[in-house]
C-alpha cells in the first residue's frame, strides 16, 4: 500500500473515531441529565468523563515486498485521556498530537499549535528519558526531506518543456505585466502555465526555485490565519503578500484555463492534508509598504495547521 493510501486510511479512521466520540458525548449528556433529574438536583457528576474510554484505532501496515499482507504490531492512535499526547512507540520515538498527529516539539504541536505544557513530553510512558539525540536526528531528517522537496521535481535539465509559438510572445499577445519579462514568460508557458493563469496569479519563474504564484486577496482571506494578517502595533509591520512555489512544471486540466482549480488543489493538499509546499510571506511597513523581510509565514498559518507565534525564531522559514 502506498504512503498516500495509508494516509488516506488514517484520515478516514480519524473521522470515524470523531463521530463515535460525538455520539458518546451525546449519550453521556443524556445520562447526566437523567441522573440529575433522578437525584432532584443539578449537582454535576464528577469523574463521569474519565470513565469513558476511547476505542483504540489500529493501523494495519502492509508489506509491499510480499504478495500476502501481514498484520504488523497494532498500535493505538488515540490516548486514553482526551488532549493527552500520543506516544508513537519505537518507530519514531516521539510524542504526536492527539488532534492532528503531527510531532510535538518543546511541548507544542508543530501542526496545529496545541499546547501540551501540562504534559511531560521528555519521557516515555514508562518514565524513561527520551534521548535528545534521537529527537535531534528525527527533526534533522525531516528538515533534510523538506530541503530535498524544494528541488524534488524533474531535474532542470530534464523537465519536459513545451514548444511555444512565437506569436504568443508578440507585444499584443503577451500577458499583462510581462512585456519586459519575455524570457521569463516563455519559461512559464513552456512549463505548462497559461496566459490567464499568469495574469490571475502573477506567476514568476526563477531558475533555482521554479514557478511561484502570488495568493490573490480571496485566497489570502480564505487560507491565512489571524496571525498572518495582524499588524504589529509597535513596529507597524503588517502583511503584504503570500507566495507559494509550484515546482518546475504545471499540468492543467483542459477546462482549467486560469489554473484556479490547480491552485485550490495545491493549497488543500498543503494546508489540509499536510503535503509539503514551499511558501513565503512578505511583511512591510503599514504606512509606506516598503518590504522589510521575506520568509515563510510560519506564525501565519491557520489554527488547524499551526497558528502559534514563535517569538524566538529569527528566521520564519518553515516547510509546509
Amino acid at each position: 500500500m502506498s504512503e498516500a493510501a495509508k494516509q488516506e486510511n488514517i484520515q478516514e479512521l480519524v473521522k470515524t473515531q470523531k463521530r463515535k466520540i460525538k455520539e458518546q458525548e451525546k449519550e453521556i449528556q443524556q445520562l447526566r441529565e437523567a441522573l440529575q433529574k433522578a437525584n432532584g438536583n443539578s449537582t454535576s457528576i464528577r469523574g463521569l468523563d474519565r470513565k469513558i474510554k476511547q476505542e483504540d484505532r489500529v493501523v494495519i501496515i502492509e508489506d509491499d515486498d510480499d504478495e500476502e499482507n501481514h498484520d504488523q504490531e497494532m498500535a493505538p492512535l488515540k490516548p486514553d485521556v482526551v488532549g493527552q499526547p500520543i506516544w508513537s512507540g519505537e518507530g519514531d520515538g516521539i510524542y504526536r498530537c492527539s488532534e492532528c498527529n503531527w510531532e510535538i516539539a518543546e511541548r507544542f504541536c508543530e501542526g496545529c499549535g496545541m499546547d501540551y505544557r501540562e504534559w511531560v513530553c521528555e519521557e516515555t510512558p514508562d518514565s524513561i528519558p527520551i534521548d535528545a539525540n534521537l529527537l535531534d536526528n528525527f527533526h534533522q531528517k525531516r528538515h533534510q526531506d523538506q530541503q530535498e522537496y524544494r528541488l524534488s521535481g524533474p531535474p532542470r535539465a530534464t523537465t519536459p518543456l513545451r514548444d511555444i509559438d512565437l506569436a504568443r510572445l508578440r507585444p499584443d499577445t503577451i500577458a499583462y505585466d510581462y512585456e519586459d519579462r519575455v524570457e521569463e514568460y516563455r519559461e512559464l508557458l513552456a512549463r505548462g502555465a497559461t496566459r490567464m493563469m499568469c495574469e490571475t496569479f502573477y506567476l514568476s519563474y526563477m531558475q533555482d526555485t521554479g514557478i511561484w504564484f502570488e495568493m490573490t486577496d480571496d485566497l489570502v482571506q480564505e487560507w491565512a490565519g489571524p496571525e498572518m494578517l495582524k499588524v504589529d502595533p509597535d513596529s507597524g509591520v503588517g502583511f503584504v503578500s503570500w507566495k507559494v512555489c509550484l515546482g518546475r512544471e504545471i499540468v492543467l486540466d483542459e477546462d482549467d484555463t486560469d489554473g484556479s482549480r490547480y491552485v485550490d488543489e495545491c493549497l488543500e493538499e498543503a494546508l489540509l492534508f499536510g503535503s509539503r509546499v514551499y511558501c513565503a510571506g512578505r511583511s512591510a511597513g503599514v504606512e509606506d509598504h516598503t518590504s522589510s523581510s521575506w520568509g515563510v509565514a510560519y506564525q501565519a498559518l491557520p489554527p488547524r495547521m499551526g497558528g502559534r507565534v514563535d517569538q524566538d525564531r529569527t528566521s520564519r522559514e518553515k516547510r509546509l
